[in-house]
């Protein structure tokens, strides 16, 4: 039935009950009911009841019911004893329901729920199929049964019952006019309500036909809901509903139950087993059918209960059960043993408990009392927070918790040595019946005499010795891995473990000698003034906060303090151990890794441009890396707080990801973009949260701006000289001699191609130990960068530097050469902002020389350094970065047959090489050959050239692209849609000063 079917019947039926109860109309006056005969009349349809009134209806029963105007769905459910009753827009109960699919009242099922439709608040529609049916099934053959169909509105649940010789069940879900089924048999299909519904279950295909039941049987169940309001956990509530025949035959009822949504704590109460199934009613007979409900929690529960029978009128009925809240208080003591260990005579050792109300009503503290107290041993010290005394009667609000101090403190002349003392502290509350109920603590002591002083450490995770090696366990902190340059802070407690004062004094550093690395020892620090002499009374702390500042990856370090102390016992050594030596110091270590332990994310900043408004950016993809050395764990990803809310997260995978550690990736991505709803500036950052780092959140800087104009013209001018910035990562491990006297021979002809081209140099040179503090990137000699036009250098002045820094020597390896980590920490914060400030230039070419004749050592994986490399100049820009590895073959190495030096494969130096070297030419050379000038004619035709890729300010739709050099269109260029920008060929790049102009229209994207 359509929306305006049902608006035209609501307004049918307020005009008739207008009429009936006023505007001169004297029946409804005279009799309160509005029907001159009364409620209560048989009908069998509805009209038999709008004879005598307008405002009343048949219910399922067969009597005339008075039901006025409604307020909810609920009041005509009840009225009409149709489940699909519901109360339309004029106020009026509609005794029919919908047969669209549609939300009862005609409203479009829009999941909100405003208006009751789904009792249950799912957004769920489903057409009700309720009803007797004829089912044929063909099955390997055709049989015929009579098929029970009921739907429960409040769950779309749809049962289907026959009986082929045994009460069989179908059960499933339906969704609008959809039916699908996988209890009992698996089925799907359709139907209208009133006509067919099929169903394909594989093997069989069901038509289910509606029928009229032969049975002269009317059905009525009174009431039709059962509130069996507000009842308390553990206790019960009974209801009836009563069953009536109100048909001239025999009235069956074939089935009986809850559905699937009902609570368990309701139930038929039927003690004397009238309910057994099938269940025969006589003809004006009645049965009062009980049910029961018992609730364990605080909740309120609701449900359907529903009967299949043969009556003629109503074949499926229904029974809605609900029940209210109830709350009750719930006291619980926690825990429920106190034990307070030893204590000598005098001395005081206190615990405590918790009052806790787990329920959901307030209740009172009457009592909290001793009830044994083992001759003044125990006693109550303070009752939540206060020191005053405990403080009963006090009320205890629903999930609120006190607290209850208590002491245990032996007598000299009343309690003797060794003697264990029992006593109880009992609370007393007030039940919901305001009856009074008690719970217990037990307390447990013992007696003991003065312990002389005694000293306790924690943690015991120190290592003390030469180099940092000793035994284990033992007093001091093992940091871990570390994140280097980052201090980590840890604290060592020193406890007084005796009755006696301990005393310590005489804190200092071991020699460092001792240290690892030796003679290194300001890699551990303790906070100021730490190391001061303390007495600590009985059970009383110290606190030493330590702090381990580590300069290099993959490094350990160790180091150890020593102090004395007249402590007659070490809580950490074993029983029947010795009485320490006062003596003798008291040695505890400390240790741990250089790591890099945490988050990369590349690129570290975002800048869409100019974007047309109401479309949108490219999409900028986001790389997030674990470069540490353990796992971490990624929580939360979201624009931040404050940011510009057109800025708009894409493809993030789901919450948490953990990177790195066994069987996890190393980074993942996500991609953001831009879509400006309005001209100027916008600005935003990206948060990625870090659960392992105390919840720090990275940001990655956000910004763009809107416009209104979509024509753009971008205006760029060809270099009078090539700028490149060479950044040279050379071994400088033993063997490494001729290797880098190799280098330094040939840069001189290097040196005449620059000049040749009249490059605009930057040079540095870094090597590929990663230990060594005064190397780990950054850029060696005086002044860091070499260049040729900004410092006025002359060529010989650059080759004589070059020549000098080249030649490393053979001494600083540091135990791990890792070219990849050191090209990285060279050009990433913070040395590119410090040391190697002015490196860099945002409009020369980049690149990096790897030199080794050792496999690189770093310990992130090779694709995090391709990545990093290639944001530096930005990841579409590739004609802008240059990698060559001059290393050992990538195939099994080599062998330098002038001094029969080998050489391991370099394969992650040449798998970085080949993923940011776009050139056709060659990028690998083997560090076997005796002459390295092949590598700089590559690098001079490649870097010396004049730029042939231009890239543009926004993304360009390429039909409109317009391109002048100097003032004359030019049609030599290609366009490059993956790194937005215009390319000229290799051989023919636009000359020197020459301006070149794009104009084109900016494409929109969504």
């Amino acid at each position: 039935m359509t929306r305006a079917v049902y608006t035209w019947w609501a307004l049918v039926v307020a005009i008739v009950l207008l009429t009936a109860s006023g505007c001169g109309s004297s029946g409804a006056d005279e009799d309160p009911d509005g029907d001159t005969s009364g409620p209560g009349q048989t009908c069998t349809t509805d009209a038999d009841c709008y004879e005598a009134t307008g405002n009343m209806s048949c219910n399922s029963t067969g009597v005339c019911i008075d039901h006025g105007q409604c307020t909810a769905n609920d009041q005509c459910v009840s009225w009409y004893g149709q489940t699909l009753s519901f109360c339309g827009d004029a106020g009026v109960c509609t005794a029919t329901g919908p047969t669209d699919g549609d939300s009862p009242d005609g409203d479009e099922p829009d999941g909100d729920n405003p208006d009751g439709d789904n009792p249950d608040g799912d957004d769920l529609t489903c057409d009700d199929f309720s009803g007797l049916y004829e089912g044929e099934f063909n099955c390997s053959g055709t049989s015929y049964y009579d098929v029970w169909v009921a739907v429960d509105y409040m769950s779309c649940e749809i049962s289907l019952f026959y009986n082929d010789g045994a009460d069989k069940w179908i059960r499933g879900q339906v969704n609008g006019n959809g039916i699908s089924t996988d209890d009992g048999m698996s089925c799907s299909g359709s139907g209208t309500v009133g006509q067919i519904i099929t169903l394909d279950c594989g093997a069989c295909l069901i038509t289910l036909t509606p029928k009229t039941s032969s049975s002269d049987s009317q059905i009525s169940a009174r009431p039709t809901e059962l509130n069996f309001g507000a009842v308390y956990p553990g206790e019960s509530a009974y209801k009836e509903t009563t069953i009536t025949n109100n048909g001239t035959g025999d009235l069956t009822i074939k089935a009986l139950y809850f559905t699937s949504e009902t609570s368990d704590e309701f139930s038929i109460d039927d003690p004397q087993n009238h309910w057994a199934i099938p269940r025969v009613i006589a003809s004006g007979n009645q049965y009062e059918l009980g049910l029961t409900f018992e609730p364990v929690d605080e909740v309120a529960e609701e449900g359907m209960l529903v009967l299949m029978s043969d009556a003629a009128n109503q074949p499926v009925t229904r029974i809605r059960l609900y029940s209210q809240l109830k709350e009750v208080p719930k006291v619980e003591l926690e825990p429920t043993a106190l034990n307070f260990g030893e204590a000598a005579w005098g001395l005081e050792n206190k615990k405590y408990f918790l009052i806790k109300n787990m329920g959901g009503a307030g209740t009172q503290i009457r009592k909290i009392e001793l009830t044994n107290d083992a001759d003044g041993a125990f006693y109550l010290a303070s009752f939540d927070g206060e020191n005053s005394g405990v403080k009963p009667p006090v009320a205890l609000e629903a999930k609120t918790t006190k607290s209850v101090v208590v002491s245990f403190s032996p007598i000299q002349g009343v309690h003797t040595i060794d003697q264990n003392l029992v006593g109880r502290a009992e609370v007393t509350w007030v039940d919901k019946n305001q009856a009074e109920q008690v719970e217990f603590v037990d307390l447990l002591g013992s007696v003991v005499d003065l312990k002389p002083p005694c000293l306790e450490i924690s943690p015991l995770a120190g290592k003390v010795g030469f180099a940092g090696l000793g035994e284990v366990p033992g007093p001091g902190i093992n940091f871990g891995n570390s994140n280097i340059n980052v201090p980590h802070t840890e604290t060592m407690t020193i406890k007084n473990c005796g009755d006696l004062p301990l005393n310590l004094w005489g804190f200092v550093w071991q020699n460092p000698f001792f240290n690892s690395p030796p003679l290194e020892s300001g890699h551990f620090v303790e906070a100021p003034g730490a190391f001061a002499n303390q007495t600590l009374d009985r059970g009383e702390s110290m606190y030493l906060d330590l702090t381990f500042l580590p300069s290099s990856a993959g490094v350990l370090y160790a180091s150890g303090f020593n102090f004395y102390s007249n402590a007659e016992k070490y809580a950490w050594a074993p029983e029947g151990s010795a009485p320490p030596d006062s003596s003798l110091f008291i040695a505890a270590g400390v240790q741990g890794y250089g790591a890099r332990k945490g988050i990369e994310v590349l690129p570290s900043k975002l800048d869409f441009g100019l974007v047309t408004l109401d479309c949108c950016s490219r999409r900028e993809q986001v790389n997030v890396w674990n470069v540490g050395n353990l796992e971490l764990s990624i929580s939360t990803i979201q624009i931040g707080a404050g940011s510009d809310e057109r800025f708009e997260l894409v493809g993030l995978p789901s919450m948490p990801v953990t990177l790195g550690g066994e069987g996890n990736p190393q980074s993942f991505s996500f991609e953001v973009k831009f879509c400006p709803s309005k001209e100027g500036p916008h600005e935003g950052r990206v948060e990625i949260v870090n659960d392992d780092d105390e919840n720090q959140i990275f940001i990655v800087p956000l910004q763009g701006d809107g416009t209104l104009v979509s024509h753009t013209v971008d205006t760029f001018e060809q270099n009078m000289y090539p700028m490149v910035d060479i950044l040279w990562a050379v071994d400088c491990s033993g063997s490494m001699s001729e290797e880098q006297g190799r280098l330094s021979q040939n840069f001189g002809w290097f040196i005449d191609e620059a000049v040749t081209w009249n490059a605009d140099l930057h040079l540095g040179v870094i090597s590929a130990d990663i230990i060594e503090a005064s190397h780990s990137g950054k850029l060696q000699g005086t002044p860091a960068v070499m260049a040729n036009r900004e410092s006025g250098w002359d060529n010989d002045r650059l080759r004589d530097e070059f020549e000098d820094r080249i030649e490393l020597g053979t001494g600083c390896d540091g135990g791990q050469e890792a070219g990849l980590e050191a090209a990285y920490m060279a050009l990433d914060e913070p040395l590119i902002l410090n040391e190697n400030a002015g490196f860099l230039r945002e409009d020369a070419k980049l690149s990096i020389i790897f030199v080794s004749d050792e496999e690189d050592q770093a310990e992130a994986e090779v694709p995090f350094y391709i990545d990093f490399f290639r944001s530096i100049k930005g990841m579409r820009n590739v004609n802008m970065i240059e990698v060559y590895a001059i290393v050992g073959d990538p195939d099994g190495g080599c062998t330098d047959t002038t001094d029969d030096q080998s050489a391991s494969a370099g394969k992650r130096y040449n798998a970085v090489a080949d993923a940011c070297n776009v050139h056709d030419d060659a990028h690998f050379m083997s560090i076997c050959e005796t002459d390295y000038r092949p590598v700089y004619d590559t690098l001079a035709d490649n870097l010396f050239a004049l730029k042939s890729q231009f890239f543009l300010s926004r993304s360009a739709d390429e039909s409109t692209i317009v391109v002048t050099v100097s003032g004359d269109v030019d049609d030599t260029w290609e366009y490059d849609s993956p790194s937005n920008s215009i390319v000229f060929p290799d051989d023919d790049p636009p000359p020197p000063g020459a301006e070149i102009v794009v104009e084109y229209d900016a494409e929109c994207l969504e």
